[in-house]
């Protein structure tokens, strides 16, 4: 089941070898490496995902009359498998309004920061004008269908748009530097589900952080394996503890998946090496004059039929399998 509240964000695979589609973002934890765009519920679980494979990504995605791009792309991707009342959260990376009133006629209600350049043709007052009105200060443009631009001055201006939430006020603590104290700010609706439900993608990396599977390898489809395996894991930790009444720290649980993975593996291959000892051997009919002595201990019959892998003589018969029981484990 989906949470109504989800997210989009980038997550990085670290990787520095050689691999056309690598990439550098700035301000995440390992900058260096393929890009993959996530979508996740805001406790961690992700939902869905879809690798950057270079300027082909999100080809077939088409968005007001021509080619998407990457970040429109991505929400247009992932967003596919949201239903009517999702509220999704995503970064100035993927924000526009467009997107956004596209978005509201399926039903979504997205919610993200916008970049300020996406937004010079609004009216809102100057940086030094709301700083003026002290810490806290706020304003909203709504256009005619319901989407709202908030610009909010906390330590610096922040724009966010969003079709669902709005400048309602909210009072927060904030640590002031100036004061060496916290302080009650105003702080908008939009701004507060924000911080609330896009977080998601950021505790998926911390969790696999904390225990990642480490190999030195210049082989990126290793690096993807061994990350998609990690995430897996985060997945059902964070799936066990929701359904399970028993809690587990991510270690053990990671422990105990790992030697369940190897007792089956031991289990198989037991089963297939005894599977094969019986199944692999064919008998054949010798064409000789005389009939040989069986081979299995305590037969005395006499037989035609070979096994063509051994090599010794064994019956064959309704009332006497010799051939049976001799390849038994």
């Amino acid at each position: 089941p989906r949470e109504q509240n989800v997210c989009i964000d980038e997550q990085i695979i670290p990787f520095t070898g050689r691999c056309p589609s690598r990439q550098f973002v700035p301000r995440k934890p390992n900058p260096t490496g393929l890009k993959v765009f996530v979508l996740a519920s805001a406790s961690g679980i992700v939902l869905d995902f879809e690798m950057y494979q270079g300027e082909r990504t999100f080809s077939s995605k088409q968005f007001m009359g021509k080619k998407a791009g990457q970040g429109v792309g991505a929400i247009l991707r992932l967003s596919e498998s949201l239903s009517s009342g999702h509220r999704l959260f995503c970064d100035r990376f993927f924000t526009t309004i467009e997107l956004i009133q596209e978005l509201q006629k399926r039903g979504i209600y997205m919610t993200g920061t916008v970049a300020k350049r996406h937004i010079l043709s609004l009216n809102f007052s100057s940086d030094k004008a709301m700083k003026d009105q002290g810490r806290g200060a706020s304003e909203q443009v709504v256009s005619g269908d319901d989407c709202s631009v908030i610009k909010w001055y906390d330590n610096k201006p922040i724009f966010i748009a969003s079709s669902i939430f709005g400048v309602e006020p909210n009072v927060v603590q904030r640590w002031s530097k100036k004061d060496k104290q916290y302080v009650r700010v105003s702080r908008p609706a939009a701004i507060g589900a924000y911080n609330k439900s896009m977080g998601g993608v950021d505790m998926c990396d911390r969790l696999i952080s904390y225990h990642r599977i480490s190999s030195r390898t210049q082989k990126w489809p290793v690096r993807c394996m061994m990350h998609f395996t990690d995430l897996a894991l985060s997945n059902c930790w964070l799936l066990f503890k929701k359904y399970v009444s028993k809690q587990i720290d991510l270690l053990d649980f990671r422990m105990s998946v790992g030697l369940t993975a190897i007792e089956m593996a031991n289990q198989e291959e037991q089963d297939s090496s005894s599977t094969e000892k019986f199944t692999v051997t064919s008998p054949i009919i010798v064409d000789r004059p005389n009939a040989a002595r069986c081979k299995r201990k305590g037969c005395v019959g006499k037989t035609r039929t070979m096994c063509e892998k051994c090599k010794v003589y064994l019956c064959l018969q309704p009332h006497r399998n010799c051939y049976k029981m001799y390849h038994m484990p």
